[in-house]
């Protein structure tokens, strides 16, 4: 427990035989996640807790100023300009593409893209100075990278018109693994597979989403390789020596909650 201080004054809650100090400067903040049918796995806090607190509402955030804030704390120079441009993008997708259930162009997968940004950045400015012309290749690289690997075969060529309009005559490259890209065409070789360029460009995707999120999952029709893009990642991250335990299990053969 801090010391007691002029500056911060206590307040003492009692309640019970306990007594609990309170700096008067402390706030206790709570997130009402919605519950909805969209939010899988949520629920409501309860009206006894709810009663407690002043509710805020936010009816629409201003994705703008906020992704401008983020790039300026992760070291973009030019973030104004960018940062307009970026949610340009996320908007222009929203109301072009095709609605899949996937989808996400909110605050939580803008804020995504500029965390990969951040860190792509990060290794630009260790290797010299960074130019406005490199900060918008390191965005559209980091908006690439967090979103190709969602899209269907019809929208990928969409979004990469939507790029090519919103930051034109800008570079685009994509983040290279050319040791995990080299791993994967020697499996290939062994398991006597034809090296296709898309599918190979698959496992890079999915092997990015797994570096970005905590869980991956591969949708697709049956038949079309979504467990011939695992276990290849499986075995070329094998041949450079890293281990990943692998659980196999059909998840119809236990109750949800004990999954």
């Amino acid at each position: 427990r801090p010391p007691r201080s002029t500056l911060f004054p206590y307040t003492t809650l009692f309640r019970s035989d306990t007594v609990t100090e309170v700096d008067s400067n402390a706030g206790i903040f709570i997130t009402m996640n919605p519950a909805g049918k969209g939010y899988g796995g949520r629920s409501k806090l309860p009206d006894n807790l709810t009663a407690l607190f002043r509710a805020v509402a936010m009816s629409k955030p201003d994705n703008e100023l906020i992704a401008e804030v983020m790039m300026y704390s992760e070291g973009f120079q030019h973030a104004k300009a960018l940062a307009a441009k970026l949610v340009a993008v996320f908007e222009l997708s929203r109301q072009l593409l095709s609605r899949q259930q996937h989808y996400d162009w909110g605050l939580r997968a803008l804020k995504t893209v500029l965390r990969v940004g951040g860190q792509l950045i990060h290794q630009q400015k260790k290797s010299g100075e960074v130019s406005h012309a490199l900060e918008e290749q390191v965005l559209i690289k980091a908006l690439r990278v967090n979103t190709l690997s969602k899209l269907t075969h019809s929208d990928t060529a969409a979004f990469n018109a939507l790029i090519g309009d919103v930051f034109p005559g800008a570079e685009v490259r994509d983040v290279a693994y050319e040791e995990l890209e080299a791993a994967v065409r020697q499996v290939l070789a062994e398991e006597k597979l034809e090296a296709l360029p898309l599918q190979i460009r698959k496992v890079m995707q999915f092997h990015e989403a797994c570096q970005q999120r905590m869980g991956v999952v591969v949708v697709g029709p049956s038949g079309c390789g979504k467990s011939t893009i695992w276990r290849l990642l499986h075995k070329a991250n094998a041949k450079l020596g890293r281990k990943i335990p692998t659980y196999v299990m059909n998840p119809k053969a236990m109750p949800r909650e004990q999954l």
